[in-house]
C-alpha cells in the first residue's frame, strides 16, 4: 500500500494520540541493505548510535526509511530490545546496533515526512 505524506502524517498523529505510552522509532537503510533487513527481520544503526538504539524496547513500533528511494516501510514491532551485534555479519557490517523486527501488515509510504528524524522516540 502506498500512502501520501499527508495521510502518513495523519496515521502517525493518530498513533501518537490513540496509543499513549507507545514508543516508535525510525531506522534508515539504503538500497544495498533494504532487502537484507526484510530477509533477516533486522534493522540496525552504526555503533555511534548505540546510545539511542539501546533505548528500543521489545514491542516498540519501528519504521524503516530507505534513504535512496525515499520510501518508508512499517509499522514493524521490535521483537527484541536494542542489542549489539545480533548478527555481526549483517547490514554491511556497518550497523552493529541492532533490533529484530516482526510484522503482520506493512505499508509503504512513498512520501515520508521530511522532518521525521531517525531514531527519535516519539510519544
Amino acid at each position: 500500500m502506498c500512502l501520501s505524506s499527508r495521510y502518513a502524517h495523519h496515521v502517525i498523529q493518530r498513533l501518537r494520540i490513540l496509543s499513549e505510552g507507545v514508543r516508535y522509532w525510525k531506522f534508515t537503510c539504503n538500497r544495498e541493505i533494504e532487502e537484507e533487513c526484510f530477509q533477516k527481520k533486522l534493522v540496525g544503526a552504526p555503533a555511534r548510535m548505540w546510545k539511542e538504539v539501546k533505548e528500543v524496547k521489545k514491542g516498540d513500533i519501528i519504521f524503516l526509511h530507505n534513504i535512496d528511494t525515499d520510501i518508508l516501510h512499517g509499522p514493524f514491532i521490535a521483537g527484541t530490545e536494542g542489542t549489539m551485534n545480533i548478527d555481526p555479519y549483517a547490514l554491511g557490517r556497518k550497523n552493529p546496533s541492532q533490533v529484530k523486527i516482526e510484522w503482520v501488515n506493512l505499508s509503504k509510504i512513498t512520501e515520508p515526512l521530511r522532518n521525521s528524524h531517525s531514531l527519535k522516540e516519539k510519544h
